[in-house]
């Protein structure tokens, strides 16, 4: 069953990723290649909606065609805190900063547990994931894209980016280097700076 949203004619299938949208824009849809189907427009060219079935059950997405969504912000602690069995922060931190979010008009979710919002966001359920340290966000990233993945820092007055590792000092001289991550930090800097 279909959204009202997505009453438009049946667009092509959503291959790789990928669905050529209005005006020959591309927009990635999830990182799982195959897995969408079915996608539709909405009349007002807004919303993309499509079937995806990662888990093995179906179900409908719909995603602003813009790059906007619900923006998911993960718990501090293990399963974002319990309901205060294991820790405080979520209740007392994270929530009302959430709900301060949301009285702006910011589509944001949580806290939610991060053992599970990056599968969830995968799927296509939510449009970004804002991550409460480091490793938290940094070990599903660089599990789905290593040498692919580029780290851009927001909220600053210029474009930066830069690759998704470390230094690399253990491999200094040893010709095992490779430059993938770096040439899409360029590439993803310049098209940033374009717009």
């Amino acid at each position: 069953m279909q959204p009202a949203a997505a009453q438009a004619p049946q667009q092509p299938a959503v291959h790789r990723a990928e669905s050529q949208l209005a005006l020959g824009r591309r927009i990635q849809i999830t990182r799982d290649p195959g897995l969408e189907m079915d996608a539709a427009i909405s009349p007002d060219g807004k919303l993309v909606a499509y079937a995806s079935g990662p888990s093995g059950e179906e179900k409908i997405f719909v995603r602003q065609i813009d790059g906007g969504g619900t923006i998911a912000l993960c718990g501090l602690n293990p399963h974002a805190g319990e309901g205060g069995l294991l820790g405080s922060e979520e209740h007392a931190v994270l929530a009302p900063a959430v709900a301060i979010l949301r009285s702006e008009g910011i589509d944001v979710a949580g806290p939610l547990p991060a053992d599970t919002v990056f599968v969830r966001a995968v799927r296509g359920e939510f449009a970004a994931v804002v991550a409460g340290y480091h490793d938290q966000g940094l070990i599903p990233v660089k599990l789905a894209a290593f040498g692919k993945a580029v780290n851009v820092t927001l909220g600053l007055p210029f474009v930066r980016t830069s690759v998704d590792h470390g230094t690399g000092f253990d491999i200094v001289e040893k010709g095992i280097a490779s430059e993938s991550s770096l040439l899409e930090a360029m590439r993803l800097a310049v098209e940033l700076t374009s717009r």
